[in-house]
């Protein structure tokens, strides 16, 4: 398992934990999670069309062509996003807009 994956694994479980989960990591594994973290800051990009974090050229909501593309759902907090993908039900589009742009 990796270490962003054993994280966000332990953060569901027991929230917190993480943070003693990272101190108690090999200076070897450390260095790693480290580089995973650097590297993802230059990979991840918002998507063009919707805001959404993404590395490929669209997120993988955008990408998919069996969403309905004409309907479109704005979420203010990525969380928002995150409930709504995890319920399944939602099959149109999304469009992120960041809590503090809005009135």
């Amino acid at each position: 398992m990796s270490s962003l994956a054993a994280c966000r694994e332990l953060e569901r479980r027991r929230p917190n934990a993480w943070r003693f989960y990272m101190l108690s990591l090999p200076e070897e594994e450390a260095q790693c999670f480290a580089d995973a973290i650097v590297e993802a800051k230059h990979k991840v990009k918002t998507c063009p069309v919707c805001q959404n974090l993404t590395d490929q050229e669209l997120c993988p909501i955008c990408a998919d062509s069996r969403r309905d593309h004409s309907v479109i759902c704005v979420v203010a907090e990525p969380r928002d996003l995150i409930a709504l993908e995890r319920a399944r039900e939602y099959q149109g589009c999304t469009m992120y807009c960041m809590a503090s742009s809005l009135p």
